[in-house]
């Protein structure tokens, strides 16, 4: 792989996110780690192991793919419980949700119960901000 930026901004804590921060730094050997910047509005989990969950076959600690020991093991700056409302590259910023989304098991059985877009909430995103 050529040369990789200095500065990541990696937004969602899914697979597929947890496997961007973990090919970058993998790519990185031997030179000097870039920036990265994980915005999820969730804990990183994997969503495959959903169903066993919710069955009860796993146990919660079996979900999440990242804790965040092992994120900050990464180097990785991370803002959970955050969703990102808006990105502005070229200004190198962006929006996020000032409060938390709380999910329980509940919620996950019947989406109807998570919470609104914050937009029919009458929240509004913080100030544009560098991420």
């Amino acid at each position: 792989m050529g040369k990789l930026p200095k500065r990541h901004v990696i937004v969602g804590g899914g697979t597929a996110g947890h496997n961007a921060i973990v090919t970058i730094r993998h790519e990185e050997r031997g030179r000097e780690a870039s920036e990265i910047t994980l915005v999820s509005a969730e804990r990183p989990y994997s969503r495959m192991v959903l169903p066993y969950y919710l069955g009860r076959t796993i146990a919660e600690s079996h979900v999440f793919t990242a804790t965040p020991g092992r994120l900050a093991q990464l180097g990785v700056k991370a803002h959970l419980g955050r969703r990102a409302v808006g990105l502005d590259p070229p200004a190198r910023g962006g929006s996020l949700l000032r409060r938390e989304p709380r999910f329980s098991r509940q919620s996950c059985r019947n989406p109807q119960l998570n919470h609104p877009p914050a937009a029919q909430k009458g929240e509004k995103p913080s100030q544009k901000a560098p991420i």
